[in-house]
């Protein structure tokens, strides 16, 4: 068995060879998003709602039970990542939202995809979250992000990929059939305040 000897040239051209990984890392991750391409758009096999994952992101649709907040969930995440991931989840709520409850949780009225939405952005424990809560197509839906660090996100590379959101007309009722599954890597959400059934339009 042949001894590895850390001798001074060595520890040199391996420090430098980890300052060029790093810068070469650096770069990378500055270099943005390329734009969306349809042929990476997920959603529900109803096609209630759909969005345009990342390339090299993967995505989970989740058909929840009947007393569930959310009629079907879309997780997207990287299929392989280091350290707190990053995340984008589109639900479809069963309720609509109770509006002012929702500014009690800070959530200010702005806009998404230009008409009316709930927004709340801000720092949440470890990781920026960006959020959007609107009406399309006679359904509520909940639009977020989850990030590593702050970012103007509707000014950065993220946002034609939540703008590709889409939506139409669907039955009020979900497939029976479909399991309810979420990934334990995926954290626990903080529920919508929503109206009683009676409220929807």
């Amino acid at each position: 068995m042949k001894l590895i000897i850390f001798t001074r040239p060595v520890i040199k051209v391996l420090t430098v060879l980890g300052f060029v990984a790093i810068f070469v890392l650096v770069i990378y991750l500055m270099s943005g998003l390329p734009a969306p391409r349809e042929e990476n758009r997920v959603g529900p096999t109803n096609g209630a709602f759909s969005i345009i994952r990342p390339p090299d992101w993967e995505a989970q649709v989740i058909y929840s039970p009947a007393d569930r907040q959310y009629a079907t969930e879309v997780n997207i995440r990287p299929i392989r990542s280091v350290g707190r991931e990053q995340r984008i989840v589109v639900s479809r709520l069963r309720n609509p939202p109770d509006m002012e409850k929702l500014k009690e949780l800070k959530y200010q009225p702005g806009q998404f995809q230009g008409q009316p939405a709930m927004i709340l952005a801000g720092k949440q424990k470890y990781q920026y979250l960006w959020r959007a809560i609107f009406e399309r197509a006679g359904s509520w839906y909940d639009v977020m992000i989850w990030l590593t660090r702050e970012e103007d996100v509707p000014h950065s590379d993220w946002w034609p990929y939540l703008t590709s959101f889409r939506a139409r007309e669907v039955p009020a009722t979900e497939p029976a059939t479909m399991p309810a599954s979420i990934p334990a890597t995926f954290p626990t959400f903080g529920d919508i305040p929503t109206g009683t059934p009676s409220a929807q339009k």
